[in-house]
């Protein structure tokens, strides 16, 4: 098994925030893992072209939580990963293979 590497989007929707110029928000489904591929230790890296974004993501929030397997997730900013927790709010280790849809709204640049 390889270690997850990428992973699909599906864009559903996008708006410029009025508030904050420059700042837009997307609402997307992400599609973690395949069921075969390990999770990384240490977080799936997302940069904002991957979403749409033009620069970088500011913040994700997250509206399906746990997902699939009973995992959190998380957005680290400082290192640009989603990453997946279990309900002691420690991250999961890289033996385990999720797959799951994960529906969030970013925003950012």
């Amino acid at each position: 098994m390889a270690a997850i590497s990428s992973y699909g989007y599906s864009n559903i929707s996008r708006r410029i925030l009025d508030a904050a110029p420059g700042i837009q928000e997307t609402t997307v489904t992400l599609q973690i893992g395949n069921g075969v591929d390990t999770y990384p230790t240490g977080g799936l890296a997302l940069n904002g072209g991957q979403i749409g974004m033009v620069n970088s993501i500011e913040s994700i929030i997250f509206l399906d939580s746990p997902i699939a397997g009973g995992y959190f997730p998380g957005y680290n900013v400082a290192t640009g990963k989603i990453m997946l927790y279990t309900s002691g709010a420690v991250e999961i280790s890289n033996a385990l293979t999720p797959n799951a849809s994960l529906r969030c709204i970013v925003r950012g640049y």
